[in-house]
């Protein structure tokens, strides 16, 4: 049985007995999730401590908790039980204090790093500070992509036919849609979070499914190529951009009319595999393209929503290319393998110059963007998800190897102040 906040707090507070001191610290050393809960709990404390510090004078804050966790508080509570030197102290220690709910305890929640375990069909949580391993949750057949919806606080699972939402929280599924086919391995998502929209690649098309009370509905199907794999959509989520990668083909939806055109940016071929990113402003889009198996070089482009593109750069040889990623400093990232070696290559997002290999003696495959520059590189062969300081060009820390699981696809989910309500 898992302790609840109060008992938490008086742990924290050695509140409790012995037996049940010794009982409830047993339970923290095998349970991830009640230790996370504590370790938030306690970080909580510590940031309001600092808060009501600097603001001057303030009651002790550990026998606040104390109090109100031993009554349930009257309407006038806050009015006759707090004195805090500032309106933002006390909207601090409120969201620590106010109990539980459906959707959790209110306060700031930290870091988290989610990724898919496409062999063992779970969802893995991880510490992104230290990669430790938080929690697994069974999900499904062959998970491979995942996106956050920060407005709903939902994570989005792509798995063999079906799309799950996932409460990160309580990590717990919440809806699920039933694809009407099986998506191959290379479909992508994207998210309009401000419009409630998730577009789902499928064979010939691209579903958007709504995302309100009723779950996950599909709401349009825009047909176009025929097998779209990678998609984005712009900042005000009026227009997606669609790669059919054997196609070569970059596809332009013009969301609330349907419209669709397409370029080609080279001959179409089957054993092509390409990404796609959007700039943050959304101004220009990035097309990665690479051939295996006849010695065609890497090719990346930078095209003007406006129309105007550049000539592609073509990318140094070596091992393969296996994924794009846009890093919030505005360079690309784009982890290589063949199973020994290759590392991650940053690319400047303006001129598209190469501007450093990372860790090139480690091969990686998938490749996840954090906040401040970070990157998280998922080796999938290797079962071992690294962390890399794109600043310092360095590694961070990288888990053990572990055949056991397969890392594929991963979010960020960044810590901040949730409500329950």
């Amino acid at each position: 049985m898992h302790p609840d906040i109060r008992q938490l707090a008086a742990y924290l507070d050695d509140a409790l007995g012995p037996d049940d001191r010794a009982a409830l610290r047993a339970h923290l050393l095998t349970c991830a999730a009640c230790a996370a809960r504590l370790e938030r709990l306690r970080g909580d404390a510590r940031r309001i401590t600092t808060a009501l510090s600097s603001a001057g004078a303030a009651p002790d804050v550990r026998a606040a908790v104390r109090a109100r966790l031993r009554r349930r508080p009257g309407a006038g509570w806050l009015a006759r039980g707090l004195t805090l030197a500032g309106a933002a102290a006390a909207l601090l220690l409120f969201a620590l204090l106010i109990g539980v709910s459906s959707r959790g305890t209110a306060g700031r929640f930290p870091d988290r790093l989610f990724v898919t375990d496409r062999q063992a069909g779970q969802l893995v949580m991880l510490d992104p500070a230290d990669g430790t391993r938080l929690g697994v949750l069974p999900i499904g057949e062959l998970p491979t992509g995942v996106v956050y919806d920060r407005v709903r606080d939902r994570l989005y699972v792509m798995l063999k036919q079906s799309i799950v939402a996932v409460d990160p929280r309580a990590f717990q599924p919440a809806e699920r849609w039933s694809a009407p086919r099986p998506f191959p391995a290379e479909s992508g998502m994207a998210l309009d979070a401000s419009g409630a929209r998730l577009y789902v690649a499928q064979p010939g098309n691209v579903t958007a499914l709504a995302l309100d009370a009723s779950g996950l509905t599909p709401a349009r199907t825009y047909e176009i190529g025929q097998a779209p794999n990678a998609l984005a959509i712009s900042p005000d989520g009026r227009t997606l951009f669609a790669l059919d990668q054997r196609q070569a083909r970059l596809w332009t939806i013009e969301v609330p009319a349907g419209a669709a055109t397409s370029q080609a940016l080279a001959p179409p071929s089957g054993a092509r595999s390409g990404w796609l990113a959007l700039s943050r402003d959304g101004r220009s889009i990035y097309v990665l393209l690479t051939r295996a198996g006849d010695g065609e070089q890497p090719a990346l482009w930078r095209l003007d929503r406006g129309g105007a593109s550049d000539a592609p750069v073509i990318l140094d040889g070596g091992p393969s290319p296996w994924d794009m990623a846009l890093l919030d400093t505005g360079q690309i990232a784009i982890p290589r393998g063949d199973g020994a070696q290759g590392g991650v290559e940053l690319i400047d997002g303006g001129t598209l110059a190469t501007v450093a290999r990372i860790d090139p003696d480690h091969d990686q495959h998938h490749a996840v963007a954090g906040a401040g520059g970070a990157l998280f590189g998922l080796n999938y062969t290797h079962g071992a998800v690294t962390r890399y300081d794109t600043a310092a060009r360095a590694v961070a820390w990288r888990t053990p190897a572990d055949p056991g699981w397969q890392p594929w696809g991963g979010a960020f989910v960044p810590g901040g102040w949730r409500w329950p309500f």
